[in-house]
């Protein structure tokens, strides 16, 4: 008779506690695994996004290097619209200015370039050394705010950038762009 009495009383309150302390413990670590997901996807985003951006810059310069042929007149850097800067600003940092559709140092957060606003996802800088006559290294810098603010890339200063790790997200692409010498086919 005892053990018909027992099943008929049903749940205990600490019973049912004990069921929910453990119902709480699982949703907050699923909940927890959902937040560190989603971080970890904006994170590859913004790593993938901004390859993509600078990818972009480094067949930008390598194609304004068509200009850079060094005719019999000589060295022609002056005729490119990147490239010359390196003339000007040897190893620094700058942003490199951009026209529709030449391309811009300011993009959106599809990789799109963006003309005459004043925030943007993703901003980009170049530091182009000469190491040969005919070779230039272009370093290129994209960044974006990790806390997935816009920038206002014009205010965002190259040194100022280099030192706010804790602030900004950077890939880094490092390329060699060659002369574009016109060979001579004379015999």
């Amino acid at each position: 008779m005892t053990s018909e009495r027992s099943r008929a009383r049903g749940y205990t309150m600490i019973e049912v506690m004990m069921a929910l302390a453990v119902l709480a413990i699982g949703a907050s670590g699923v909940m927890a695994m959902q937040r560190v997901t989603l971080i970890a996807n904006s994170n590859a985003r913004n790593v993938s996004m901004a390859n993509q951006i600078a990818s972009t810059w480094a067949e930008r310069l390598r194609a304004d290097a068509v200009q850079w042929n060094n005719p019999t007149t000589g060295p022609d850097l002056a005729d490119t619209r990147w490239l010359k800067e390196v003339t000007i600003l040897p190893s620094q940092w700058f942003a490199p200015t951009g026209t529709a559709p030449n391309g811009t140092a300011w993009a959106n957060i599809n990789g799109d370039d963006l003309y005459g606003v004043t925030r943007a996802a993703y901003c980009t800088h170049i530091r182009l050394t000469q190491l040969y006559p005919t070779l230039i290294r272009a370093e290129i810098r994209v960044f974006w705010a990790r806390n997935e603010s816009a920038i206002d890339c014009s205010e965002a200063n190259p040194s100022a950038v280099d030192s706010s790790y804790d602030k900004y997200g950077f890939v880094y692409v490092t390329t060699g762009i060659l002369n574009n010498v016109i060979p001579d086919f004379t015999p």
